[in-house]
């Protein structure tokens, strides 16, 4: 290669390079990054003052209202890669973090995390907490390692906000837990999903002594195609019978041979033996959140945007176009997470149910790792937070003019909400090509002169097409349910 094509080569490179970090798609290794894996907001809590959300590349605080959000990365957790913990808050403001080597206690106070005695070695795929965070439960699974007894599972548990933890007397075996809840009519009823293995079938199960005893069935979905797996997504204050589930059917592939892993919501009014569909969406559905009424409840993802029902889910209204990839009922307010490039935050708070969206931060608006008083266990963050600052494409200051209104008008609909008026045996929801998030970033026209700087070009595009896939299988926290947890 002569002098000038390498030029023209390191050229492109610094400019391909340079785009590719400011639209998130490289990570450095040595750094807690996104693990190689696009930025994503996937679960957000919200208890005693405090806020916590979940990304990708760690976790969010938020210590008090209209404070600004801090990292507490997961080198300072105990887990790195792939791994999505669950997390909840206790009644003291502690925020628990389910690990697949035990139950953790983060302090955000203190920047402390402990571990619960007597889950060392357990891996905790879920986590709830009562609405006054005096009641507590974490799901284990003994699927995270080997074990020559075979895969087998229970229930920690806590009636004190977390100051103590036993054991529940429930002891399973041969079954992949994935979900547990508390029922918010019925603080000693817990909802139960997993996979039972030999043969395999998806499970529902429900304990109305809180985890001394389990009933265990198989979920009988009422839709041809079955179920892959199942997640509970929520309950009411109301009803203690009434229960939502969000199911995700088998891979099947379109006319256009894409392979699609579509999402049913069910409802079950009778403790979870029977179940009515009540949305259908042909992708994932990465958001359930609802209201202690049981009646107003929100749902939403990608190609779908955020819907609403106000009839416990008998019918169904688009009311924005941002893409949900979670979504919560706190304290009065819907939290909603979003793709912080293609809809302009990565948090939001509705007090309208969902009209209008108020942005509460971005990730370039983090101010930085969580600090206290004195040294925690946060303080291992400090070294990581400017490579990682630049691995989420803040270089720049945040965007300006945040989207504020979320509301039908805000941008052109991408589906035609009049096909969600009756999802439960008729229209369901519409499937519509979804915009890539790419386009978020916008890239000049670039001469290419040659081949070296073509390939280098026809990476950037590959890997901007690709960057907004997601995993297929995800956590609780992942779904953003009200509950992949």
């Amino acid at each position: 290669m002569s002098l000038d094509s390498f030029d023209a080569w390191r050229r492109a490179a610094r400019v391909a390079v340079a785009l590719a970090v400011t639209c998130g798609l490289l990570a450095s290794p040595e750094s807690a990054s996104a693990n190689g894996r696009y930025p994503s907001a996937q679960y957000v809590v919200r208890g005693r003052g405090t806020t916590v959300l979940r990304a990708t590349w760690g976790l969010l605080v938020q210590r008090r209202p209209d404070a600004p959000f801090a990292w507490v990365c997961e080198d300072a957790l105990g887990f790195s890669g792939d791994f999505d913990p669950s997390i909840a808050i206790d009644a003291r403001g502690e925020v628990l973090v389910g690990l697949f080597d035990g139950l953790s206690q983060l302090s955000s106070s203190t920047c402390e995390v402990r571990r619960v005695p007597g889950t060392e070695g357990l891996g905790i795929v879920d986590v709830d907490a009562s609405a006054d965070g005096s009641r507590l439960v974490a799901l284990w699974s003994s699927g995270f390692v080997s074990s020559a007894e075979g895969i087998s599972g229970g229930l920690f548990r806590s009636v004190d906000g977390g100051a103590r933890w036993e054991r529940a007397p429930i002891v399973t075996r041969d079954v992949l837990w994935d979900t547990v809840e508390i029922d918010r009519a019925d603080p000693n009823r817990l909802w139960f999903t997993g996979v039972r293995l030999r043969p395999r079938r998806v499970v529902f199960a429900r304990s109305d002594d809180f985890g001394a005893t389990l009933d265990e069935w198989t979920l009988a979905a009422p839709t041809p195609e079955g179920v892959e797996s199942a997640y509970v997504a929520g309950s009411d204050a109301v009803d203690r019978d009434a229960v939502w589930v969000r199911a995700v059917r088998p891979l099947t592939r379109d006319d256009a041979g894409v392979l699609r892993d579509g999402t049913d919501l069910l409802r079950s009014t009778d403790g979870g033996r029977q179940w009515t569909r009540v949305l259908r969406s042909d992708g994932p559905l990465r958001g359930f959140a609802l209201a202690p009424d049981g009646r107003l409840a929100f749902a939403g993802g990608q190609g779908v945007g955020l819907l609403r029902s106000l009839d416990a889910g008998a019918s169904w209204t688009r009311v924005s176009t941002v893409e949900p990839t979670c979504l919560r009922w706190a304290e009065g307010s819907l939290l909603v997470c979003a793709d912080f490039v293609r809809d302009g935050f990565s948090l939001a708070e509705s007090a309208d149910r969902g009209e209008t969206l108020r942005p509460l931060t971005n990730f370039c608006a983090v101010e930085g790792p969580l600090s206290c008083a004195a040294p925690g266990a946060t303080s291992v963050c400090g070294a990581a937070w400017p490579v990682q600052r630049v691995t989420l494409g803040c270089t720049q200051p945040p965007r300006p003019d945040p989207r504020t209104d979320a509301g039908v008008d805000a941008h052109p609909p991408s589906l035609d909400a009049s096909s969600l008026v009756d999802v439960a045996g008729r229209a369901d929801t519409a499937t519509t090509p979804t915009p890539s998030p790419a386009g978020a970033c916008s890239i000049a026209p670039v001469a290419v002169r040659d081949r070296a700087s073509s390939a280098l070009w026809s990476m950037l595009a590959v890997a901007l097409a690709a960057r907004g896939a997601r995993d297929r299988r995800s956590t609780r926290g992942a779904l953003g349910d009200t509950g992949p947890r």
